[in-house]
């Protein structure tokens, strides 16, 4: 009997690992897409102040055609963002260009875009930029807060 559960937790514990590396890897892939593209001009832009959940801010230009899913993934890979300006290498290589997405790994976001007045949460990732803010009176400058789905417990 104690043999099995150990085998289960050996088994969770590999699947857990193997979860975080496909995240990682997915994360990377989204930030190398983010970097390719940043050479996208656009006239039509929209001047974003994003307050994070650590309390800092960071304010970015985005195009009107953008979609807030380009916001929710430049949220995310800031952490990736940080490495690559310093270290300059990925976990993957020296290449950003050689990331792909991981096969069958669907990400999930543990935070939403709200404004804080009017206070309206912005979560359907598909609309573009002018759509979702201009219809609120945010267009094309807004301040959005990174507010986290939900808490973790204390006991975690």
């Amino acid at each position: 009997r104690e043999r099995e559960e150990k085998e289960r937790e050996e088994s969770r514990v590999l699947e857990l690992q193997k979860a975080e590396k496909m995240r990682e890897q997915w994360l990377w892939a989204v930030f190398a897409r983010m970097q390719r593209e940043q050479g996208d001009k656009s006239t039509d832009t929209c001047k974003l102040s994003l307050r994070l959940e650590d309390g800092s801010r960071e304010v970015r230009v985005f195009t009107a055609d953008d979609s807030l899913q380009k916001v929710f993934d430049f949220v995310e890979t800031r952490a990736v963002a940080a490495e690559w300006a310093s270290k300059g290498v990925t976990p993957f290589g020296p290449s950003l260009d050689s990331i792909e997405e991981p096969v069958g790994y669907k990400h999930e976001y543990d935070f939403v875009l709200v404004s804080q007045f009017p206070r309206c949460v912005f979560d359907d990732r598909r609309m573009n930029l002018r759509e979702a803010l201009a219809g609120k009176g945010l267009w094309p400058s807004a301040s959005l807060i990174v507010e986290p789905l939900f808490e973790a417990s204390e006991s975690e």
